[in-house]
Parts: structure tokens; C-alpha cells; sequence
């Protein structure tokens, strides 16, 4: 289903904020270059008002798209006033994108579950231990998109995020995305098949290259997380 232009927008303003929320490196160059191409569309708009009206001509809808692009600059320039601390330097955590689909996947009650269920698109024909890393991967993704997104979401969070199995997973996943940055290996069949449920086709279709493509990387990288990370024991559940 097509998203309509207003929910668009919306969309664009949750990553913005989350992308703020969560320090990322770019984000106040991504806010301060939307406020710049707002702005000379305003101007341009307001140009075509004047013209209009020097003609004669009916400058009703020149005021409406000014109405909505100046609302749409309010927007922006709240989320401004959220920066709070100044961005982090590096950057290995989910894109601010990913971590708000996080927040809408993540249940009310603080389940962070990613475990594999037989039918999951991109997985069920992998191996065990390469399932076994995927779910691993998956939980860790949503228990650190939990942390960063629950101002996005606005809900408080649910349960023990900070010790236990959730904490660890976290932690082997922060790892983990290092040595593959280090080892420059590609993130982007793993954030859209293991994180976000796509299938290795749609990932294909969206990434625009061939589904071996998406299948190469997808092995290496769960092949990395579970020759580097064994099942965890009892004593992290």
C-alpha cells in the first residue's frame, strides 16, 4: 500500500528524530540540509505568489503550499531544539530508519524476541548455526533499537534491557557490526534480511544487484557472528 504524502513526512520526521536521539554523525547535517531545501522552496513559492498576483491571477493555492511547507519548517526546527549533546564521532549502531521500523516490530510488553521461526523469508534454508546467529542477530538488533527509540516510540521500556541475555546479545551484535565494518564487509543483505524480514529477492530488488549477491552476503557475515559468538549458556537467560 502506497503511503500518502503527509505520512511520508511523518515518516521523515521520526528518522530525523531518531537519528538526533540517537547521536548519530550526520544527523544535524540531514536536519540542517532539509531546513535549506525547505527554505528555497518557501522562497520560490513566495516568488510565484507575487507573479500571480501581479497577473491577476488567483494566489490561493501559492498560500496553502506556503501554509504547509512553513508548518513543515515548525517541524524541523523542533527537532532542533532536541539537540542536546554534540554527535558521536563513530558510528556502529542501526540507521535511524532501521531503528524506528525497530520500534514499531518491538511489542509493548518489552519482548525482544528474534528468534527464528521455520517460513522466515531469507532464512529457512540456511543451516542451524547460521539460523541460530540470525536469531541471535535479530535480538541484539531490537534490544539496542529499543534503547535508542523509545523517545521516538514514546514508550517507557519493558523489562531488563541492561543485564542477562538481552544486555549480551546486544553487546556480541555492537561487536559484531564492528569487525564487519573493520573487515569491510557489507552490512546491507544482513539489515534487511536478518533485522528488518525482507526476503533475499526483495533485498535483491531494493539493493538492485542479484540475489547470489544477497546470498554471499548473508553467509559471510552469520558465518562470522557464529564462528565468533557460540550459543549463549543457561546463565544468560
Amino acid at each position: 500500500m502506497l503511503q500518502s504524502e503527509a505520512d511520508l513526512w511523518v515518516s521523515n520526521l521520526r528518522a530525523l528524530r531518531a537519528g538526533v536521539e540517537m547521536r548519530k554523525p550526520d544527523a544535524v547535517a540531514r536536519l540542517k540540509l532539509q531546513v535549506e531545501r525547505l527554505d528555497r522552496e518557501i522562497s520560490a513559492y513566495v516568488t510565484r505568489r507575487e507573479i500571480r498576483a501581479l497577473a491577476g491571477i488567483d494566489i490561493e493555492p501559492m498560500n496553502r503550499a506556503i501554509g504547509l511547507l512553513t508548518a513543515r519548517m515548525d517541524d524541523l526546527r523542533a527537532i532542533g531544539d532536541l539537540i542536546r549533546a554534540t554527535p558521536l564521532d563513530h558510528d556502529y549502531n542501526c540507521t535511524p530508519e532501521a531503528a524506528v521500523k525497530a520500534s514499531e516490530i518491538i511489542t509493548g510488553d518489552g519482548e525482544c524476541t528474534g528468534e527464528y521461526r521455520a517460513g522466515d523469508p531469507g532464512i529457512d534454508d540456511l543451516a542451524d548455526d547460521l539460523k541460530r546467529a540470525a536469531s541471535d542477530i535479530r535480538s541484539g538488533w531490537l534490544v539496542i533499537a529499543k534503547r535508542a527509540t523509545c523517545a521516538v516510540s514514546g514508550k517507557q521500556p519493558g523489562g531488563d534491557l541492561d543485564s542477562g541475555k538481552p544486555a549480551k546479545l546486544a553487546e556480541q551484535y555492537y561487536h559484531w557490526v564492528r569487525e564487519l565494518h573493520r573487515k569491510r564487509m557489507s552490512t546491507w543483505s544482513l539489515d534487511d534480511v536478518v533485522c528488518e524480514g525482507l526476503s533475499r529477492a526483495e533485498c535483491a530488488q531494493k539493493r538492485r544487484c542479484y540475489v547470489e549477491k544477497v546470498y554471499n552476503e548473508l553467509v559471510a557475515g552469520l558465518t562470522l557472528y557464529a564462528e565468533t559468538y557460540p550459543p549463549l549458556g543457561e546463565g544468560h537467560d
